[in-house]
């Protein structure tokens, strides 16, 4: 995760009269207003979604200052080849950043995933490896819009449990407990808070839009194709998901046998997980494998191997989620053989073709973070369903659907009555066929489908802004212990 020491970056003696501070602030401060670093990481919805976040703050009374790492970027990408080099820029970069914040009195940067600490040189402070904002005494928020091991292409698997990631003056912030949870006790990465995801409301309203498509839903990538197995379900007269689901789970078990043969206390654990994935997929991978390892020595073991074991905890987990990694294309697929089906995101059309559903399915394109209001807008009804990789936790979609004026139906995730009243702001349902009939009742109830979209519009706008959320922020931020 980067070494050495830049040009101004000083190790800190304990006892120094500039020494990491104990306590970073009090609510009593917190109405005065923070000065906020943000680096601003090139792209396209992330980018949009971070500088919404951003406008929040502001909105909220905090003072933002933005640096795009797009220009750093550019300059370290062509010296790849040559370390001697690029350990130089990077130093001339890290004693800028310094003087940045040093001259404009940053109070608290912000950052999304580990761009901060994988973009400028990593000091030792106190005689551990730590971000340069350790060595400078300022807090940093490392924003993981996906859990670690997901970011970066992979890459940051290698740097759990480091000390970089656990720095005295480091805040992780995670949309769910769960993954929270697994960052703090699987990950070592020291301080994490689960603060839901919010909304620029303002952005989803945009231009009205007459709906001609019953359903809109936005199609992320991250599926796999479907078996023929899977197309044959779709086919079949009835949708029997929860066989399909029991299906794959015992054809997965048969790879962990063979995958985990040398580790016996591990395997049987995961096997474990695998069987009662099928009825109790909503509950945190973690506290769940803690309680079926509660009655076993053996499994006790297991579980502690995998807890001290990043990569093969990783490895695990990815296993026995991807139990769900059809039901956002069943769902999608099943919706379009019944209803005027649009969607909008990249390769639509050659999604459809795969699916088998190419001549039912409207591709929208891909749609800019502004237009998406838009793009909903030309459904009565949206659907959301969220990626198999994470068990418990609610992605933004509903909110961004709720905002832009529409009725959502999404499918069950944990964590989701939290943020929206289900049957008065949002309708979930279990399966794709739960999924589907609460589409049709919507579609055959408009007073009903009417009201729902209303309702979830309201409550977004008054307790998801991000104006709301960036206070959350900065009181775990400031008030969290040492």
């Amino acid at each position: 995760m980067g070494g050495g020491r830049a040009k101004g970056c000083y190790t800190r003696r304990k006892g120094s009269k500039d020494a990491i501070p104990a306590k970073f602030g009090t609510l009593g401060n917190m109405a005065e207003g923070k000065h906020i670093l943000a680096l601003v990481q090139p792209g396209t919805n992330s980018r949009d979604i971070f500088n919404d976040c951003l406008a929040g703050f502001e909105e909220a009374g905090h003072r933002v200052t933005r640096l795009d790492l797009g220009s750093i970027w550019q300059a370290t990408a062509r010296l790849e080849q040559d370390q001697s080099r690029l350990g130089a820029l990077k130093g001339d970069f890290t004693q800028l950043l310094m003087d940045l914040v040093k001259s404009n009195r940053i109070e608290l940067a912000i950052g999304m995933w580990a761009n901060v600490p994988m973009t400028f040189i990593n000091p030792m402070v106190e005689g551990r490896a730590s971000t340069v904002f350790d060595a400078m005494g300022v807090p940093l928020v490392w924003w993981w819009l996906d859990a670690p091991h997901w970011a970066h292409n992979g890459v940051f698997v290698q740097h759990l449990r480091s000390d970089v990631a656990r720095g005295p003056m480091s805040h992780h912030i995670i949309n769910n407990p769960g993954t929270a949870r697994e960052m703090r006790e699987c990950f070592a990465m020291g301080r994490v808070h689960a603060i839901p995801y919010g909304v620029h409301a303002a952005k989803f309203a945009g231009t009205t839009k007459d709906a001609d498509h019953d359903v809109v839903m936005c199609l992320g990538p991250g599926d796999p194709a479907p078996t023929p197995e899977i197309l044959k379900l779709l086919d079949a007269r009835e949708l029997d998901w929860h066989s399909a689901r029991q299906r794959i789970a015992s054809e997965l078990e048969t790879q962990v046998v063979a995958g985990f043969a040398g580790e016996t206390t591990v395997r049987d654990l995961i096997v474990e997980l695998l069987r009662t994935q099928v009825h109790r997929r909503h509950e945190a991978m973690l506290s769940r494998a803690e309680e079926i390892a509660s009655g076993s020595a053996l499994l006790r073991q297991g579980l502690e191997v995998l807890v001290r074991t990043p990569a093969l905890y990783i490895k695990a987990t990815d296993l026995v989620r991807s139990v769900e990694r059809y039901e956002r294309g069943v769902t999608a697929a099943h919706l379009a053989k019944r209803f005027k089906f649009a969607a909008f995101g990249t390769g639509v059309t050659d999604w459809a073709s795969r699916w088998g559903v190419a001549g039912s399915v409207r591709d929208l394109g891909v749609v800019s973070d502004a237009e998406q209001g838009n793009a909903y807008r030309r459904g009565r009804v949206a659907v959301n369903v969220m990626r198999w990789q994470d068990d418990v936790g609610v992605n933004i979609k509903p909110l961004e659907i709720t905002a832009s004026g529409v009725a959502c139906v999404c499918a069950r995730r944990s964590g989701l009555g939290e943020l929206l009243t289900i049957g008065q702001d949002i309708l979930d349902g279990d399966s794709p066929i739960d999924v589907a009939h609460a589409v049709e009742t919507l579609l055959n109830h408009d007073e009903q489908r009417l009201a729902l979209a209303h309702s979830g519009h309201q409550r977004t706008v008054k307790d998801h802004s991000w104006a709301a959320r960036s206070q959350q922020w900065i009181i775990r931020i400031f008030e969290s212990e040492p």
